[in-house]
């Protein structure tokens, strides 16, 4: 406990040292891409830091603890044994665990389901998040029996590779399941986020066509905006925008033909004068009479003109109801994916660091089974090939649980989507991310279990 609270104090406070670097350059990164303004300081917050410190350091010790309780509880003699098997891959902690995380799991989807657009993506998290710890919980028991089916082929085909393998999964099944837990996290994150958007991006544009009912829209073709001339030449209606001034205060204001006024302000317009005028509220903007508009602001443009029915103008096109709308969240989706992005980035590197280590420290802890096949005779090559079929047998696994586990969230805010939208939504699963963030754990893991085994690969005799 004292050697871990030493690492941890460590650690933490180094960790601590490089957010104070690297802090300002992702907030600078996500100012140049548009996902913050260009105001944004990023300064250090003492409560976050010392919280990351804190938590750093209880989990090293918490982590350490179950393992010193387990190895004390070692007889002597069974300390000189040059083995030792897992008397039992479920403790009643760990079904506990497993339990309640399910339960949490399967709740938190309902919510997600029924949630409101501010609500959706976070419960969809939670829900991730709960499924991963769920499965790291059940993994013990699901890894024997898929031992059993993913090894069959190898017996037949690698012989004593294939049965050397079967046999280690199956008396190791909690230490392959901590093994593959920061696989299912890394893959199971990372789906989660990018098929969220990719679900989100069929969606909206899909409900925003249904609300328009199938009517052509009349776009800028090049240019800033329509003009009244060729707004009239497409047929269609649209507000005017412009910027106007409130008691000192800016705001994006449109000039429409008919609207219901909520109150009566003090505007000031473009061209400098200030004149009481009925106005309504749109969110953080405002409604005002198209006519005023225009007699103080000639140069206000229409943005687009709905119910295109004519032969498109100069300066315009016009396009149907789906086209209007993917345009429309295009922006939107383009920072979401970038958001998503970053997430990626921060969640992958971070249980990247977790894989390679795990792989190591299980290889590390394999190494007298290393050595007794080294002097007995087996190749470097065979040890290697071992050493490889294992590492990709978990990643396989925990590649497929973290797949897994992210389903009920997906499927809980894609039901959501469907209620808000008014339109048939299906799941998109973004296969790419599934296939680079696995084929990155793979690499990662098998190197590292590789180079740990070498050591134990040069020890023949």
């Amino acid at each position: 406990m004292g050697e871990s609270l030493l690492i941890g104090v460590a650690a933490a406070a180094t960790g601590a040292l490089l957010s104070l670097i690297t802090a300002p350059l992702l907030g600078r990164f996500l100012v140049r891409s548009g996902l913050e303004n260009p105001d944004l300081v990023v300064r250090p917050t003492a409560g976050p830091i010392l919280s990351a410190v804190v938590v750093g350091v209880l989990v090293g010790l918490a982590g350490s603890w179950s393992a010193a309780r387990r190895s004390a509880r070692v007889r002597p003699m069974e300390a000189l044994l040059d083995s030792s098997v897992e008397r039992r891959a479920m403790t009643l902690a760990r079904w506990i665990c497993a339990v309640l995380a399910t339960a949490l799991t399967l709740g938190m989807a309902l919510l997600t389901a029924s949630a409101d657009a501010s609500h959706r993506v976070d419960n969809a998290l939670f829900t991730a998040m709960a499924a991963i710890v769920a499965a790291t919980a059940w993994a013990p028991v699901v890894l024997g029996p898929l031992a059993r089916l993913a090894t069959w082929p190898l017996l037949r085909l690698q012989g004593a590779t294939g049965m050397l393998v079967r046999g280690e999964i199956q008396t190791s099944t909690r230490r392959t399941a901590a093994t593959a837990a920061p696989i299912i996290a890394t893959v199971g994150l990372a789906v989660l986020l990018s098929s969220m958007v990719t679900t989100m991006r069929e969606a909206y544009p899909a409900g925003k066509a249904q609300e328009l009912h199938g009517i052509s829209v009349a776009l800028p073709d090049d240019t800033p905006g329509l003009t009244d001339a060729a707004v009239r030449a497409t047929g269609g209606s649209g507000d005017l925008t412009t910027r106007v001034f409130v008691d000192s205060s800016a705001f994006d204001a449109y000039g429409r033909a008919s609207f219901k006024a909520t109150s009566t302000r003090q505007v000031t317009f473009a061209d400098g004068q200030t004149l009481p005028v009925p106005v309504a509220e749109s969110g953080k903007d405002l409604v005002l009479p198209r006519d005023v508009v225009r007699a103080h602001d000639p140069s206000a443009l229409t943005a687009f003109a709905m119910g295109a029915k004519g032969s498109p103008a100069a300066g315009a096109k016009i396009v149907d109801a789906q086209t209007y709308a993917e345009g429309e969240f295009a922006e939107d989706m383009r920072l979401l994916w970038l958001f998503a992005l970053v997430l990626i980035g921060l969640s992958v590197g971070y249980t990247g660091i977790a894989v390679a280590t795990t792989m190591a420290m299980s290889a590390q802890a394999r190494r007298t089974d290393r050595l007794v096949l080294a002097r007995s005779g087996a190749s470097r090559r065979q040890i290697r090939r071992t050493v490889t079929t294992e590492t990709i047998f978990v990643v396989g696994v925990g590649a497929l649980l973290g797949l897994a586990v992210v389903l009920p969230a997906l499927a809980g805010m894609a039901n959501g989507l469907a209620e808000e939208t008014q339109t048939p939504v299906r799941l998109q699963l973004h296969w790419a991310t599934v296939g680079w963030v696995t084929g990155a754990c793979l690499l990662l893991a098998t190197a590292s279990a590789l180079l740990s085994a070498r050591a134990s690969a040069r020890a023949r005799t």
